[in-house]
This record gives C-alpha cells, sequence and structure tokens, in this order.
C-alpha cells in the first residue's frame, strides 16, 4: 500500500507529527467504539435468538401436550415420546417437564450431569410467572424455564375439567410443573470470546502504536532520530490498517480517495485500489448514505446506515462511521470512513420477525384445532349415518363429505404443525386425477359466483411424485383466489403440464390482474389484498412448494390475465414407472 497519505517528519515539522498521532488516537477511538457495539449486538442477538428458539419449543410442547389431551389416543409414554422428538432438533441439549416438587416427569435429548442438573431443579421459575433464560458461561449452556401453561387454573383448566367428564384424558401434568430448555451455547460463545480476545488485542496493538509515538516524538531531538521513529510507526500503521477487519477510506480537503485498505477493496467488490484512488467519495457511497459537508461541520463521528449496490444486481448493506479531520488551516477538510457489511445481522433480524409470526401461527392453529375439530366429528358422524339412509344414487356424496371432513381435520394438523418443520407425504399419484378433484370441490364455488372453471386436457400417463393433500389444499387456495379476482361471465382455467426437469400446475383467471409490488408480496405470510382476506391462503401455498423442494409465482400477461404457478420437481422417470 503506498504511503504518501502519511506525512513525512523532519526536524522542524512538529505539527505534521502532532497530526499523526492525533489520527490514530482517534482510529483507536472509533474502533474501539465499533468493537464495544458489535459485542453488545452480537450478545443481544445472540440470547434472544437461543431464548426465542427456546421459547417456540415450549410452546410447542404446550400446544402439542393439549391437543393431545382432546384425543383419545393420549397413552402412557405420550409424554416421553414428544419430548424425545422435539428434542431432536440441532443444538438442543435437553427438554425436560418438571414437577412441583422438582421431580422430572419426562425428558428428551442429552441431560446434562447430575451435580448441575441437581442445580437446575432446584431454581424454578415463579409459577404463572415470564419465561426466563440465561447463560451458564462456564458449562457452555443456555437454559431457560417457564411455568407449564396446561397445568394451571384459569380457562384451559375450567375446559380440560369440563371435557373429563365427556370422555378425555385427565391431565398427565401437576399443577405448579414446569418446562426447562438446555441447549448448547458453547460454539456462539467461544466464538463471541475469541472476538472479543481480537478487539482487546486490536487495542492494544493501537494503544502500543500510539504510546510508541509519543515517546519517540517526546524524547527525540534529533531529526535523524525522528524520521526513523516515524518510519517505524508508519509501517506499524499500514500492517494495522491493512488487517483491519473493517473498510476504512480516508479524503483529501477535496473529498478525493487518498487511502484505502484491503477489506474496503473487498467490501466493494474491486481488485484494483488504482480505480479507487482519486476518485471523488461521492462516486462510492451516494450523498444520501454519506452526506460530506454534514460530516464536516458535524462535532463528532457521524453514524448510519444505508444500502449500497454492489455489482450488476446485488445490494449490501452497510453500516458506515465517518468523522472529519482537522488539516494545516484548523479547519475540518478531510474524512476518515469506516464501513462494515451488515447484510447478515438485518437477514438475521428477519429471520427472528418470521419466527415471530410462526409463533402467532402456532396460536391461532392451537384455537382453531379446538373450535373446529368437534364440529367436524360431528358432521362426519352425520355423514356416515345418512350414507344407509339415502338412496344409492345419493350415497357417493356421502362419502365425499366423510372424505373431505378428514381432509379438513388434516389442513387443521397442517396448521398445528406450520411453524415446525414437517416432512410431505410423498406418493406417485396421477395429475389428471387431482386436477379432476379440485375441479369438482371448487364446482359450487363457481357455479354460485357464475363462472366458468374449466380444466385443460392432460394424458392419462402423466404422474408425479407429491404429497396429494398438500398440492390439492395448494391448487384450491389458487381456485379460490382466482373465482374471487373473476366477474360474472369470466373464465378460470385450471391445467397441469411439464417444462424440463419441473411439474407445473397453473390457474389463470381474467380478472383486474396484479401489480408487480403486488406480486412479490402475496405469498408472505399474512399479507393480502382483500378486506376480508386472511393472508394465510397464498403463504401456504408458498410453503407447499418449498416442501417440495419447487416454487410458486403469480404473473399478469400482456393481455391482462392473472397466472398463479405451483412448480414441483419432476422426472421423466416418473413416467415410466
Amino acid at each position: 500500500m503506498p504511503g504518501s497519505w502519511l506525512p513525512q517528519a523532519t526536524k522542524t515539522s512538529p505539527r505534521w507529527m502532532s497530526m499523526f498521532v492525533l489520527v490514530l488516537l482517534i482510529t483507536l477511538a472509533i474502533i474501539a467504539f465499533l468493537s464495544y457495539r458489535s459485542i453488545r449486538i452480537e450478545r443481544g442477538l445472540l440470547e434472544e435468538t437461543l431464548f426465542r428458539q427456546a421459547d417456540g419449543l415450549a410452546r410447542g410442547l404446550e400446544a402439542s401436550v393439549r391437543t393431545g389431551m382432546m384425543r383419545s389416543s393420549w397413552e402412557e409414554g405420550a409424554l416421553e415420546a414428544l419430548l424425545a422428538e422435539t428434542a431432536a432438533e440441532a443444538d438442543i441439549l435437553a427438554l425436560m417437564v418438571v414437577g412441583p416438587d422438582g421431580a422430572i416427569l419426562g425428558a428428551g435429548g442429552r441431560p446434562p450431569r447430575s451435580a448441575l442438573l441437581k442445580e437446575l431443579l432446584a431454581s424454578p421459575p415463579q409459577p404463572g410467572g415470564p419465561p426466563q433464560g440465561h447463560f451458564l458461561s462456564e458449562a457452555g449452556l443456555y437454559v431457560y424455564s417457564k411455568s407449564f401453561a396446561e397445568a394451571g387454573s384459569g380457562g384451559m383448566g375450567r375446559m380440560m375439567g369440563r371435557m373429563m367428564g365427556r370422555g378425555y384424558q385427565s391431565r398427565p401434568i401437576p399443577d405448579n410443573s414446569w418446562i426447562m430448555v438446555i441447549m448448547d451455547a458453547g460454539a456462539p460463545l467461544s466464538l463471541r470470546a475469541r472476538q472479543l480476545r481480537g478487539s482487546i488485542m486490536l487495542a492494544l496493538l493501537l494503544a502500543a502504536a500510539a504510546s510508541g509515538i509519543l515517546g519517540w516524538v517526546f524524547w527525540s531531538q534529533r531529526a535523524k532520530e525522528v524520521t526513523a521513529a516515524l518510519s517505524r510507526t508508519e509501517s506499524y500503521a499500514q500492517e494495522l490498517v491493512r488487517r483491519m477487519p473493517v473498510g476504512m477510506i480516508m479524503t483529501d480537503g477535496q473529498g478525493k480517495v487518498v487511502m484505502v485498505n484491503p477489506a474496503s477493496l473487498s467490501l466493494l467488490k474491486k481488485r484494483d485500489e488504482k480505480k479507487l484512488l482519486g476518485a471523488r467519495i461521492s462516486s462510492i457511497f451516494p450523498p444520501e448514505i454519506l452526506p460530506p459537508e454534514r460530516i464536516l461541520r458535524g462535532k463528532g463521528p457521524y453514524i448510519t446506515e444505508g444500502s449500497l449496490p454492489v455489482g450488476k444486481d446485488n445490494e449490501m448493506r452497510i453500516s458506515i462511521t465517518a468523522t472529519a479531520l482537522t488539516g494545516e488551516e484548523e479547519s475540518p477538510s478531510e474524512m476518515l470512513i469506516l464501513f462494515q457489511d451488515v447484510t447478515e445481522f438485518h437477514s438475521l433480524r428477519d429471520r427472528l420477525a418470521h419466527a415471530e409470526r410462526l409463533a402467532e401461527v402456532g396460536k391461532l392453529a392451537s384455537t382453531v384445532a379446538h373450535e373446529i375439530r368437534n364440529p367436524l366429528s360431528s358432521i362426519r358422524g352425520f355423514a356416515q349415518l345418512l350414507k344407509d339412509k339415502v338412496p344409492e344414487e345419493y350415497a357417493r356424496y356421502t362419502e365425499v363429505m366423510v372424505d373431505e371432513v378428514d381432509r379438513l381435520n388434516r389442513v387443521v394438523s397442517g396448521l398445528l404443525s406450520y411453524a415446525r418443520a414437517e416432512t410431505p407425504h410423498m406418493e406417485r399419484w396421477p395429475v389428471a386425477e387431482v386436477l379432476e378433484h379440485v375441479s369438482a370441490l371448487s364446482e359450487s364455488d363457481s357455479r354460485s359466483r357464475d363462472v366458468s372453471l374449466r380444466t385443460g386436457q392432460i394424458p392419462e400417463d402423466l404422474h408425479g411424485y407429491f404429497d396429494r393433500d398438500m398440492v390439492i389444499q395448494a391448487l384450491l387456495n389458487l381456485v379460490v383466489n382466482a373465482l374471487e379476482a373473476s366477474s360474472r361471465g369470466q373464465i378460470v382455467r385450471l391445467e397441469a403440464g411439464t417444462e424440463g426437469d419441473r411439474l407445473v400446475f397453473s390457474v389463470t383467471d381474467e380478472g383486474p390482474g396484479i401489480s408487480g409490488e403486488d406480486a412479490e408480496k402475496v405469498f408472505a405470510l399474512f399479507y393480502t389484498t382483500r378486506e376480508q382476506g386472511t393472508g394465510l391462503g397464498l403463504s401456504l401455498v408458498r410453503k407447499t412448494a418449498e416442501l417440495h423442494g419447487g416454487q410458486a409465482g403469480i404473473t399478469s400477461t400482456e393481455s391482462g390475465q392473472t397466472v398463479a404457478r405451483l412448480e414441483l420437481p419432476w422426472t421423466e422417470e416418473e413416467e415410466r414407472i
């Protein structure tokens, strides 16, 4: 790296020496501030991530226990099996349900050694209090605990009491029981410790360099000694700047770049520093992100975040800290800019927000399961009773009713597991039969809306491997959306075919179309463009596609039609089986 940006000391240039020391001290302060801020953010984010993960497991366990207790199939050992299955996730060491007397009612995973476990069991959460979590740094663990919501009073307790009189299972969990989740936090804690040591070493290196410079300036009386000291200091500073993990750019009084470090070249996707040296800072950072006038007039560091285009189609989220430097004229004219890529941090924050939405879906699904399953059981029972009472030509309708009640029950179960990972039940199905079934289920809705639902000609030998219930529900969601968007007399087409290695289901309507902005958002959870919409239908379509290794999308054609597609993996071998 060229060293022309560093001042050349002589026997009669103490001002340049002082300026160099000032720059180094400012750099030390800024790096120390960034390191401290980064460590705080990372620790808080790590603790929040582990807490939400453990909280989701605990609440999922509570919901599963409540659901199981409403079934007649809840048997002895079901709690142990549920705990073992839930604790099978990565980073989960143990998941336990503990009784009010400290006895372990059920455990899954790998509980820690007895001495540590005894210590943890001696600190139960306050009954009815909020969940709590803390690190055990020496053991490399994160421990979460909360009161078990099932085993209590209130609405759920009263409801369970009423259920016990109707043949439901009695509560397997005593009152004032609690849940404890033990997670492996060794790797992130070790990484954070290494980062802390690295930051301390960097600060010590800067402090040593600054102390050395001050000593040389104070004790050096002759020009030769001062020049030699500055030469060594220049080498130290160059190495320090070269090894800095964040991008560093320095500008002159005209706003032109006079120094860049390797991290800057890496972040900006530049191979040659000569392309940056001499360039105006506004050509690298747009004025709306980095306003030079505001920085030069400010009294302290200017800290901001913004999006920076990188390459042709990529965008990077960056955090910038800029400060003005005072030159020979005693007025700020130069700038020191430090920046780093925080794209991953924002991505992690978005994933946390998505996890929160999934948690809300879990709460909603728990309520839906209770409110819908009971009447569905009555409908199914009456349909089976009617099968033997009606003429034979109508008996098939009762069979369809039973089948659809069973499928709706499976849909409710799917909502309960929406926030958890699930695996499709893959089987080989004829595509034409699936479309005919979807068309039959949608016929009544299309007639009531005076919209013609037409199914394309599908070869009888076209087959695919997929979860039939998932695909049917996804196609029903797409057809319902198309019917609701159509006017009387219009046509909705339901078609399927292959495109290369994809089996493509499509639903086309002649409605008002969809904007490009909405087309990107409609598959997001809870996003809807209708006043009465729930925002769940298309998100379930996308989830079905992703679980099958495919994708879902929606576009508007130039003729005004809207085409919704569900694409699943497909190979020619599926045809020949």
